[in-house]
């Protein structure tokens, strides 16, 4: 998924960081090394790759650290990189990855070197899952989701708020207001996290109304109607 459309699709805030930013190489919690650009992941991946031939990395395994101040990747549960910000320095170049919060940052190298190590980026619902601190429920359903905008768009939802066809939310006939969904679209398996602030759908088999900017995360918009698994979250 682009970057831009990956945005849209992840409800963390843009912050503009402060000072310019560069990535910190670690192995075992020593330094090994910093590069400034993600144009360097491929160097990065490389090297790690090369020191560890006894200990295979698993690209599956590496992952951001969001929602804290000190934005990192993982490798499982171990730190892997840090990046850090450096204040008053005009010897560093930053591409546009780094022009952004402290969290995409980190993002941004996280699935530039999963990609280079031969994983695929994460998608917009374990990105969600990962910052809001949020996990699945034992509690899961499944059926047939359609998706709903411009016509309503302004309108107010069954719980009083007023419908935003660009935000992450959708409809459900029974779930509290407020339940926190992730949705699987089984036709691609991309997923997102919604919030239910609305009732419905009340056409034929459907259990779920996607906003259309749910929809789009999923890639459901263009086809209208998907067949979707979904977990409640907590």
């Amino acid at each position: 998924m682009p970057r831009q459309e990956l945005q849209q699709c992840v409800d963390i805030p843009y912050a503009a960081p402060q000072g310019t930013a560069t990535l910190q190489v670690l192995l075992r919690g020593n330094v090994i090394g910093a590069v400034n650009s993600t144009n360097d992941t491929e160097q990065v991946a490389q090297s790690l790759q090369a020191m560890l031939v006894d200990e295979p990395i698993n690209p599956h395994e590496i992952a951001p650290v969001l929602g804290s101040p000190q934005p990192a990747i993982r490798l499982s549960s171990d730190i892997l990189l840090k990046i850090l910000t450096q204040e008053n320095r005009d010897d560093v170049s930053v591409d546009s990855a780094l022009a952004l919060s402290n969290e995409w940052a980190a993002i941004a190298w996280s699935d530039h070197l999963r990609q280079k190590m031969g994983a695929a980026p994460l998608d917009a619902g374990t990105i969600q899952l990962m910052f809001k601190g949020l996990k699945p429920s034992e509690q899961e359903l499944n059926g047939i989701a359609s998706w709903y905008g411009p016509y309503f768009h302004g309108r107010l939802t069954a719980n009083g708020e007023t419908f935003d066809q660009n935000t992450l939310t959708a409809a459900h006939k029974s779930l509290p207001f407020n339940t926190i969904l992730q949705v699987r679209n089984l036709n691609n398996n991309r997923t997102v996290v919604v919030r239910i602030n609305d009732r419905g759908p009340y056409i034929g088999k459907r259990s779920l109304d996607l906003s259309k900017a749910a929809a789009q995360c999923l890639g459901s918009d263009k086809v209208g109607v998907i067949p979707y698994e979904a977990v409640l979250l907590e």
